[in-house]
């Protein structure tokens, strides 16, 4: 006697890598799945069965997962009309997010056939972070979560969806997979010479626009990062007229940057050394965008992007003979917050940084031996001054019984 037919059939696509599946009731008929792994492939097959074989309408995430996040989109109308702040970064990463990585992996799903251990282990098995390789973090996959997270609870209150199944599936962790620290006094001295000239050799490379390389650019960018802790985002949006220049009492001046934050919430003053306003001064004069409502760092007009931006700086690094530290942008943003929080009260460093104060202290501080020493210093002075005590009042008891 043969075998009885089965009664799910697989297939694998050559193309796509997914399974196909049939089903014994529609010989010849092969409908396509999401899934990679054959035993995944049945059990979608399983619950998508009554669908699919009773003929209802097919339904995927894909045309939700367009347009999304889109500026003048109606999530973000929505969310700004309920008094929700959305800084200029945060829709264009998580546009980045689903072009990246929800359409492809997500895109063909039925969202009422997705639960949360689904979502889990196929964000667990994603593919390498796009334009880089290199596997993603922890930190990257829960920022993916969260943006299809989003999209799932607009689903849920438009009925689509009985509830988020992501609700109550433990996070990814947020910490990062190689945590940033502080660029040692020695490598910054390399990286910012005292010179116009020095700064151009360090940050002048290949990335040319037109045959001009950047130099006087990057350079200006660069010192802006070391003298404001300034995150990239923020760097590359800002325009000529956010530069200000003040006149202090004793004729001096103060420059200072106002600008937006880009995780939203209210206005910045960052300060700038007189080098740093000098550098942009050269900058402006040489740019083919000096307008007021011009980006500072462009070399097309449009703002430079984040992968320019890291390029750059690992050019200046190579320049000085730093290449292979895995040092990013960001070092100078922990470098600087480090040092003020050495010098300043929390607050104070919390307002320059653009968070609160418990995100200085548990993600910025990395004391270097001079900070820790002098930190540990002014402990040293009272502890002296209880034992100085108590060995007085030892002293005096002695004084008084000779016998202790």
């Amino acid at each position: 006697m043969g075998r009885p037919p089965k009664d799910i059939r697989t297939r694998r696509d050559s193309k796509t890598g997914r399974y196909m599946v049939g089903y014994l009731e529609e010989p010849g008929t092969w409908h396509a799945t999401p899934e990679t792994d054959e035993a995944k492939a049945r059990a979608w097959a399983k619950r998508a069965r009554g669908r699919l074989l009773g003929g209802s309408d097919v339904l995927t995430l894909r045309p939700f997962l367009v347009g999304f996040f889109a500026d003048s989109g109606p999530w973000a109308k929505r969310e700004r009309e309920k008094g929700r702040s959305l800084g200029p970064g945060v829709l264009a990463n998580r546009r980045g997010h689903v072009e990246n990585y929800l359409l492809p992996i997500f895109g063909e799903d039925d969202p009422r056939e997705l639960s949360g251990r689904d979502i889990d282990d196929r964000l667990l098995a994603a593919p390498r972070a796009s334009g880089t390789g290199k596997p993603l973090t922890s930190g990257t996959r829960r920022k993916i979560a969260e943006s299809l997270s989003l999209v799932l609870d607009d689903l849920v209150e438009r009925k689509i969806l009985p509830r988020n199944p992501l609700e109550g599936v433990r996070r990814f962790s947020k910490r990062p997979a190689a945590p940033r620290g502080t660029i040692p006094t020695e490598a910054l001295a390399k990286l910012f010479p005292p010179t116009h000239g020095g700064l151009i050799r360090v940050w002048s490379g290949g990335d040319a626009h037109c045959g001009y390389t950047g130099g006087a650019m990057w350079g200006a960018m660069m010192l802006v990062f070391y003298d404001t802790g300034m995150r990239p985002l923020e760097a590359a949006r800002l325009r000529w007229s956010e530069l200000v220049r003040e006149e202090v009492d004793d004729g001096s001046e103060l420059w200072a940057i106002v600008f937006q934050g880009a995780k939203g919430g209210p206005l910045r003053a960052a300060g700038i050394s007189a080098r740093t306003a000098q550098e942009l001064a050269i900058w402006k004069a040489e740019t083919r965008f000096p307008g007021d409502e011009d980006y500072i760092f462009t070399l097309s007009g449009r703002p430079v992007d984040d992968a320019s931006v890291l390029k750059a700086f690992r050019r200046g690094l190579d320049a000085v003979g730093l290449a292979g530290t895995g040092w990013t942008t960001y070092w100078l943003r922990h470098s600087f917050v480090t040092g003020a929080l050495a010098a300043l009260a929390d607050h104070e460093v919390a307002l320059l940084a653009g968070h609160s104060v418990q995100v200085s202290r548990a993600h910025y501080q990395h004391p270097t031996r001079e900070i820790a020493l002098a930190r540990s210093r002014e402990a040293w002075k009272k502890l002296d001054a209880l034992r100085e005590s108590e060995q007085s009042a030892a002293r005096a008891a002695i004084r008084r019984d000779p016998c202790l």
